[in-house]
Order: structure tokens, then C-alpha cells, then sequence
């Protein structure tokens, strides 16, 4: 091919009933013409010439993106040779190329939507497993709560059965189960509180993610690609999605180490029954500090044991143990 100066010389076509010839040329500028009649500018303030007229910045779209039907943007121009065909000059970058610059765009941008619609589709599955770890979280939390009331209706209505159980009244303090009662109740609407404020982002994650998949659509079908209005729509959807990509990989680790907590907290033991109501267990205030690895392992991370989920050991005792322990270490204190 001949080289870029000859290729220019060639290009067709002369701009005198453009619209932009209806503006001046910014101060300092100057239109010539070579001796094969081709139109170029002089900018005698930096002593330059070009062959882009300033004034298509005024009056053509910027970017692909900005372009309506078959425009090229500024600084490009489609010119013909009898022996290679139409060819394309981008005098941004002083290059010429055969193929057309609209199509390797429209390809680019849907080889960038096919990678944004796979990280959507991964964001919104992390989401979708994040709710279902709540939703097990709630359901531990109101199985305590319910464990709790059966406890305090049991020990109202049988006073002198849960005492003989064991060698001291003070073992089933009132006090302290009716403020186990009111915090399970506060941990329960909590939980149900987060867990509606999820589903809603969740909603609009999943709408996110049909947008994308519409203008994926649009991008497929058009003859030159993504237009600015949908190029922003992306832009915004992605910067969401990236955002919950960064949290929402923590924010999962946290749940699911919390949920492997309430999950040993709850393991039915093998010779448990019903009537085992009070069964001792190592207290949950300390569990955190050293949770099983079987729950930190991504097998296990979301799913239930069935044995769980007929569980009947009752939290609140240990629960209380804690507190009592706490309550004895502070009298100890103070009689030192």
C-alpha cells in the first residue's frame, strides 16, 4: 500500500457545503489546499498543519459511540483506491486500515458485554448465596427464640418439675431467661429486617443484570454497536456490580463463620432427646473464638444437617451458663 501521505491525497469528496463551513475557523487557523486540490488546515499559532478541520469537533460526534447510522467520528475518514477498495484513515493516529473501524467497534463492545454479563451473572449468584445464608441465620434465630418461650411457658406452668432437675433453684433464673427472651426477639427482628432489605437489592441486581442482557440484545442486532445512552447505562451497571463483587465476597465469609457458629451451637447430640431440654453445652460466647473447620470448608458452607434442623437443645441455657460465668467473675473481682 502507498504510503499514509499518497493515501490522503486521495481521499473524496470536498466539505465546502458542510454545515461546519457555516462557522469560522478558531483564531490562528488557516484552510490551503495542496496541488492535487486536497483540503488541509495551518495552525499558525503552533505551526502545524492538519488535515482535520477544527471545526468537526463542533460538528461531529466525538466517539463511536456519538455516531448516528454510518458516521465516522472526528478524524477519521473512509476514502476508496481502485486496487485495494474502500479503506479507512484515523488521523487521530496517522493509520489507515481495510476494515471498517464501525465494525471492529460493534465487536469490541460485544466482546466487553459478553464479560460484563459473566460478572453479573457471578455477582448475582454470590448475592442469591449471601440471602440464602441469612434466611438459614433467621431461621436458627427464631428456632432459639421459640426454644426460649417453650422454656419459660414450661418453667411457669411445672415451677417444681425444672427444680427438681436440679440442685439449685437459682440454676433457672427468671430474670435472666425473660432478658435471654427479649434479646432472641430483638436478634429475630433484626434478622428479618436485613433480610427484607437484601431482597430488595437483590431485585434490583437481578433487574441490572436483564438490562445488561437486553442492551447485549441490541448490541447484537445493531449494525454499529452500543450508542452512548446504552454505553452509560453499562458503565453504571458495571461500577454497581464491581461493588458487589467487593463486598459482597467479605460480607459472605463473615455470614458464613457466623452461621458455622450458630451451627455447632445447635448440634443435636446422639443420645439427645425431647425431654433433654437443659442439656449443657459449651457456651456460644466462646464458640466464636475457635470455629470447626468443617464449617469453614466450602462443601459444607451451605447446607444444613438434617440433624439440625430437628435440633431440640435449648440455647438458652447456654446462653445463661455465660452469663452467670460473667456475673461470677465480676462478684470475684470485687472481693479481691
Amino acid at each position: 500500500m502507498k504510503n499514509l501521505e499518497d493515501l490522503q491525497r486521495k481521499l473524496h469528496g470536498d466539505s465546502s457545503d458542510m454545515p461546519r463551513k457555516e462557522l469560522p475557523l478558531p483564531e490562528g487557523w488557516e484552510e490551503a489546499r495542496d496541488f492535487d486540490g486536497k483540503v488541509y488546515f495551518i495552525d499558525h499559532v503552533k505551526h502545524a498543519t492538519s488535515w482535520i478541520d477544527p471545526r468537526d469537533r463542533q460538528t461531529k460526534p466525538l466517539t463511536f459511540a456519538d455516531c448516528i447510522g454510518d458516521e465516522l467520528p472526528v478524524g477519521w475518514e473512509e476514502a476508496y483506491d481502485p486496487n485495494v477498495g474502500a479503506y479507512y484513515v484515523d488521523h487521530n493516529t496517522k493509520s489507515t486500515q481495510l476494515e471498517d473501524p464501525r465494525a471492529q467497534w460493534q465487536r469490541e463492545q460485544e466482546v466487553m458485554l459478553r464479560e460484563y454479563l459473566d460478572v453479573a451473572k457471578d455477582a448475582l449468584s454470590t448475592q442469591k448465596e449471601i440471602y440464602q445464608v441469612k434466611e438459614q441465620r433467621l431461621r436458627l434465630a427464631q428456632q432459639e427464640y421459640l426454644q426460649l418461650n417453650n422454656a419459660w411457658r414450661d418453667r411457669s406452668t411445672s415451677q417444681t418439675s425444672l427444680n427438681s432437675r436440679s440442685s439449685s433453684s437459682s440454676k433457672y433464673d427468671p430474670e435472666i431467661l425473660k432478658a435471654d427472651i427479649v434479646t432472641s426477639k430483638s436478634r429475630v427482628n433484626k434478622l428479618k429486617r436485613d433480610l427484607a432489605c437484601m431482597k430488595q437489592e437483590l431485585q434490583y441486581k437481578e433487574q441490572g443484570f436483564e438490562t445488561l442482557k437486553e442492551i447485549d440484545h441490541k448490541v447484537s442486532s445493531a449494525p454499529y454497536g452500543v450508542k452512548l445512552h446504552d454505553e452509560q447505562a453499562i458503565l453504571n451497571e458495571v461500577k454497581s456490580i464491581r461493588n458487589a463483587i467487593s463486598s459482597g465476597e467479605k460480607e459472605k465469609q463473615e455470614l458464613m463463620q457466623k452461621l458455622a457458629v450458630l451451627k455447632d451451637g445447635f448440634q443435636l447430640d446422639s443420645v439427645g432427646s425431647q425431654s433433654d431440654l437443659w442439656d449443657s453445652r459449651p457456651s456460644l460466647a466462646n464458640s466464636e473464638l475457635s470455629i470447626p473447620r468443617l464449617y469453614s470448608e466450602a462443601g459444607s458452607q451451605t447446607n444444613i444437617p438434617v440433624e439440625l434442623v430437628t435440633n431440640t437443645n435449648n440455647l438458652a441455657e447456654k446462653v445463661r451458663l455465660s452469663l452467670m460465668y460473667e456475673e461470677a467473675n465480676r462478684r470475684k473481682s470485687r472481693t479481691e
